[in-house]
Parts: C-alpha cells; structure tokens; sequence
C-alpha cells in the first residue's frame, strides 16, 4: 500500500493537525513505550512501512489513533489515514488553524492587563480559545447563540472540555439551519463541528506542551437539559454527516462523554442497550441525570467547571444573554480584547472557500467500518436519544 496522489500533498496537514506550530519548534514528547504491548509495537512499525521517505516524521501518537480506531488491522488504518489526508486537502481543512491569529501557547492571563484578562479570561480560564487558535468566521455571535458549544477548561489529565447546552440548542436548529444560508448542512458541519475539532486538536497541542506529556483527546459535556421532543427532521441529514465525518476522520480523538440532566426514559433504554455495545466505548459513556455534580468532580478540578455544574468558575456565557444580539455584543467585546494579545497576527488571509458540499460524502458507499469510534457511540446515542423523544412525543406535534 502508498499513499495516493491526493494523499501525498495533505500527509503533513493531517500529521500536523494536532500541531499548532512547525513541527520542528514542538518539543518532542513521544508516547509511552510502556503503554503498548509488544505485538502493538511491531504493528506500529509496520504501519511506517508504508509512509514514503517524506513522511517518516508522522508522529506515533497520530498512527496509533487510526491504529486503534481500526482495532490494529493494518491495512484498515493506513486506508484511513490516505482518506484522511485526502479529505483535509481537498477542502483545506488545515487553514483553520493555519490562520489562527495567535498568540499560541498563551497558558495564562497573568502578562496581560487587567481590562484585557477580565475580558479573555474567567477566574483563570480561557472564556473563548479560537479567538487565538483558529480562524475567524462571519458573525461567531451568533454561532454562539445557535451552538450553544464552548471550548471551555480542561480535566485533570489536562484534556480539553467541550460543553455544549443540547438540549437549549435543540429548539435554535430551525434558525440555525436558515443562518446558514446557502449549502446550509455544509456551514454546520464545517463551522461548526470540524471547527471544533481543531480548536480542540489546538487545545490538545498546547496542554501537551505545557505538561510535557502527549495529549490526544478531549472531554465532552452535553447538557440534555431542555431537550426538545419534537426534532427538526432537517437535523437527521446533519447528524449523518455528523457520523461520517467523526468517524473516518477524527478517530480516537474522544476519552470521555458526559451527558446530564439526561431524561428518565433515556436513562431506561441506555441500561437496555450498554450490553450490546463494546465494553470500553460503554464504559466510557455517562449518562446522567439531575444529580451529576460528584461524578463530573472526579474527572474535572472545580476551578475548570462553570458554577451550574457543580465546580467554582463564574463562566455564565449561557446565563446571562437572552438575545441573538447579546450574544453578538458578548463576543464581540471578547474579540476585541484579543485584538490587543501579545504577538497578535494582523491581516490574515481568510483561507479559500471551500464549495463542495460535505453532505455530499455522505453518498459514497459506506466502508465496511469493523468498530465505531467513541465519537461515532455518542453522536448515535444522541440521535437515538432524540428519535425515541419523537416517538414518543404525542401525535397532535408530530
């Protein structure tokens, strides 16, 4: 097997999309021998057979990803890493992050001014990181408000959070959807999901230089609270291509999922349906309820989680804005404080559009995919989640 020709020029954009700088300036954390088995090993050199002369510097950590998600069958993983590549070349995924603004590698509000950090910054920790770790997109207000999704702390283990309002979100999708404008599925997918997942692939990089040890995935928190029982069947097409980008495209990039103030009749199918599915994804699914502060505690310090969940942070980007135009005005103010960061760029190129529409993908004939990604079991419990909702829902709203 070697790389195809499509392949080959977008090697090193996917190698490097946990990089936020050259790779020659990244101190060189390598993986923990010790975390692999001998018969991993071999398999791990085996899959560097295959990468040409010019891509001998792929990280361990990035094979080992595509390694595991393919449950260590080798051709299965360099398959998808060719398609990986292929995919962040044709549509120039790598220029999120390639004009990201910076500064990087910005671990703290203590060389800013008062006004500057009370602004970026909430009781010590970043209110909003792709202001520095990705390109700017148009009116980022209100793909706030529709979103409901921050970039905000990390665990213990120094792992970015995701954390997202679902359930508020759930009853914004109808104007989303019309936000978006043209190619509407291709803006929220694109703006939307793939943004986060190299906002976070950035957090990744800088929490793994800060702590001298390779960090690779990411905790999520949805807050089912709120959830809307009658879902926009428009979202049903988003949520495939949900599932197709996550999957074959950001494999074992996902340590924990946290779903709260999750409904009762939820919580009953999940306790039906854990058996069936493979142990190490079950267990790292968290279903919970109202009750949720003690378990989220254990995995995350207090200071890096908002009062309502249980931790110290004052962060309350969803309390306080009731509007579109709060919401505008918040972030607004936030990216003008940015503007004023040590090290800023100025004048970036806003990267080449990108007009193919990835719903579109999701026509290809799907591969014979041998395990699902834990990214792939939370977004189909989600969409599980959602579609008993509506069966459920009385038939006068249906």
């Amino acid at each position: 097997l070697h790389l195809h020709g499509s392949a080959k020029r977008s090697c090193t954009m996917v190698c490097c999309w946990q990089g936020l700088v050259p790779r020659s300036s990244h101190k060189k954390l390598p993986v923990d021998p010790s975390s692999l088995t001998l018969e991993q090993k071999q398999k791990l050199l085996d899959f560097r057979q295959f990468l040409d002369a010019q891509h001998q510097d792929v990280p361990d950590y990035d094979l080992l990803r595509f390694l595991r998600a393919r449950k260590w069958d080798i051709p299965a993983a360099v398959m998808q890493f060719q398609d990986t590549c292929a995919w962040r070349l044709e549509h120039d995924i790598a220029r999120m992050r390639r004009n990201a603004p910076g500064p990087e590698g910005l671990f703290s509000c203590k060389d800013l001014d008062q006004d500057t950090a009370s602004k970026l910054y909430c009781d010590g920790v970043e209110r909003f990181p792709h202001l520095r770790l990705v390109d700017s997109r148009e009116d980022e207000g209100a793909w706030l408000f529709f979103g409901m999704a921050v970039a905000f702390g990390v665990d213990k283990q120094g792992r970015p959070i995701h954390l997202q309002k679902s359930g508020l979100a759930s009853h914004r999708f109808a104007q989303m959807y019309s936000f978006a404008g043209q190619n509407p599925c291709h803006k929220i997918i694109n703006d939307g999901y793939v943004r986060m997942q190299e906002i976070q692939a950035a957090r990744m990089q800088e929490s793994s230089e800060r702590l001298g040890k390779r960090v690779t995935q990411q905790v999520v928190i949805m807050d089912m609270k709120g959830l809307s029982f009658w879902p926009d069947p428009r979202a049903i097409a988003v949520f495939k291509d949900f599932l197709m980008v996550s999957q074959k495209y950001y494999p074992e990039t996902l340590a924990i999922q946290f779903f709260l103030n999750t409904p009762p009749i939820f919580m009953a199918i999940w306790r039906l349906i854990k058996d069936w599915i493979d142990p190490v994804t079950a267990n790292k699914m968290h279903l919970l309820g109202s009750e949720f502060q003690s378990e989220l505690l254990e995995y995350i310090h207090p200071d890096q989680l908002p009062i309502e969940y249980g931790g110290t942070n004052s962060f309350d980007v969803f309390a306080w804005p009731q509007t579109l135009d709060d919401y505008r005005r918040c972030y607004e103010t936030c990216a003008r404080a940015a503007d004023k960061l040590p090290g800023r760029k100025t004048s970036l190129p806003q990267g080449d559009s990108v007009e193919r529409s990835l719903s579109s993908m999701c026509k290809e004939k799907k591969e014979n995919q041998g395990s699902q990604t834990l990214w792939t079991m939370a977004l189909l419990l989600s969409a599980l989640l959602t579609m008993v909702a509506a069966l459920v829902a009385p038939s006068g709203f249906m």
